[in-house]
């Protein structure tokens, strides 16, 4: 049965690493461990280890057996920054991988890094044109440009043809020659993630440094709230732990480290677009006010048991949903029937949000690209007239002849 264990309360460091083997001890390399931003307070740490009673009979009245030692299991929770990394792909540069797509590339399983390049003459159309070097890009992932008023739009990509890039929603304005295109990291779901993480815990005291090993989601939840900066919850769950002492690697003094590649970003200014799947172009009600907006992962991975795995584990596997992958809501205030037709209609819809809005912050493009509305009910939203409105996500229907994960996914993370 499972007995509580060491239980890290003010957790000052988390840092992260890719396994080369499942649960395998990686602090070997722990210089190249990465270090997570996450919001101070949010973190804890339990490391479990059952304990079990071999129920051999005793002869004394207050004699008691000596228990066995079972299979060791552990958690680990804390809240990041939704940010992105404070380097954008712009022309001949390659976008990077902070912690957050660390952490996004092992529980959604895909991770393309693009590299952006510039227009290569006008566009054809707000929606499709030629780059310089279109090897940076790929269908599927998103592309970005900053309009005449300085704002960066970002919008996903339905095609590339070589170095014709056509746009799922076209851009406010047609691009001019030489127009920065940027690219940038898309995390998409994959339907059979097989990567998992060591996670380095360093406490208060000066020797509580923990290992965890063979992490993997339990749960992920975004706030997506329009004050402050929005966030991920994430919760891991790992097969094994060991104290730094007992690890293959030295854990040093706790000192002071530099958080790369993540510069967070206010969720005030941003955008919510939805459009009707087939249609591509850019006009007035794609543009959603919102009073809310909510994108909820559906991801739950199941222990493969095996006698040869660790701690009984041979490894995580991603269940198979019996519903979406991804479902979600926004809220607006009420001005026609739409939403409700929507949901008569049982159209294909696209949801897009933009949070920031900047080259000099950069930005997050959330994508569901295919969704039914399942529900649209009239409430209050502080006295106004508002419409609540919940979906649910299916595969991309957009991207021209999709083969691929990255091409099918109906949930993706754009990070600019």
């Amino acid at each position: 049965m499972p007995n509580a264990g060491p239980s890290v309360s003010g957790v000052q460091l988390i840092q992260a690493y890719a396994e080369s083997s499942f649960a395998a001890d990686m602090s070997g390399s722990l210089a190249s461990f990465v270090s997570i931003p996450f919001q101070e307070g949010t973190a804890t740490v339990d490391l479990v280890q059952e304990m079990h009673d071999p129920m051999h009979a005793v002869q004394h009245h207050h004699d008691y057996r000596e228990e066995i030692l079972g299979k060791k299991s552990c958690t680990i929770q804390f809240t990041i920054p939704l940010s992105p990394t404070g380097t954008l792909a712009g022309d001949a540069t390659a976008a990077l991988q902070g912690a957050l797509g660390l952490l996004l590339s092992t529980f959604m399983g895909g991770e393309d890094l693009g590299t952006g390049s510039t227009a290569s003459g006008v566009w054809s159309s707000a929606k499709s044109g030629d780059v310089g070097n279109g090897a940076g890009f790929e269908k599927g992932s998103a592309v970005g440009w900053v309009n005449t008023a300085g704002a960066l739009e970002c919008r996903p990509l339905a095609n590339k043809a070589t170095a014709t890039l056509t746009t799922k929603l076209a851009f406010s304005a047609t691009p001019a020659d030489e127009d920065t295109i940027y690219s940038c990291a898309t995390y998409y779901l994959t339907q059979d993630p097989d990567t998992s993480l060591n996670f380095a815990v360093r406490g208060q005291e000066s020797d509580s440094d923990w290992l965890l090993m063979g992490c993997q989601l339990d749960s992920a939840a975004l706030d997506l709230s329009f004050d402050g900066i929005p966030t991920l919850q994430l919760t891991f769950k790992g097969v094994n732990w060991l104290h730094g002492d007992d690890a293959s690697g030295t854990f040093s003094d706790i000192a002071p480290v530099t958080y790369t590649n993540t510069s967070p970003i206010s969720g005030h200014a941003g955008r919510l677009m939805v459009r009707t799947t087939a249609t591509a172009l850019f006009t007035a009600g794609v543009t959603v006010d919102a009073n809310s907006v909510a994108f909820e992962p559906q991801l739950s991975y199941a222990a493969v048991p095996s006698p040869s795995g660790t701690s009984g584990v041979l490894r995580w596997r991603l269940s198979r949903n019996n519903g979406p992958s991804i479902t979600g809501s926004f809220g607006t205030y009420f001005a026609d029937q739409r939403w409700h037709d929507h949901r008569t209609n049982k159209d294909d819809l696209m949801v897009l949000y933009q949070v920031g809005t900047t080259t000099a912050d950069g930005a997050v493009l959330i994508e569901a690209p295919c969704v039914q509305v399942t529900n649209a009910q009239e409430a209050d939203a502080s006295g106004i007239d508002g419409v609540n409105v919940e979906w649910k996500g299916r595969l991309d229907a957009s991207v021209v002849t999709a083969t691929t994960d990255l091409h099918l996914s109906p949930f993706r993370i754009h990070i600019f």
